[in-house]
């Protein structure tokens, strides 16, 4: 096989992984779940749904 082709074949094969980027937080919503959490050690449903809301995220990135 020559070099291109194999050069092909792992672009091919990183390219097959089509996985979303993981979503990164940024540093005010860093800041806010971090004063609820140390407030509130296990937020319920309502709550997470707020904070998701208020910070454009889903419930199960603030969980």
């Amino acid at each position: 096989m020559s070099y291109s082709n194999q050069q092909k074949l792992k672009i091919k094969s990183h390219e097959a992984n089509n996985r979303p980027k993981r979503k990164r937080i940024t540093p005010n919503q860093l800041e806010v779940l971090t004063s609820i959490f140390e407030r509130i050690k296990t937020p319920n449903y309502q709550l997470r749904e707020m904070t998701a809301r208020e910070l454009n995220m889903t419930n199960r990135e603030v969980q």
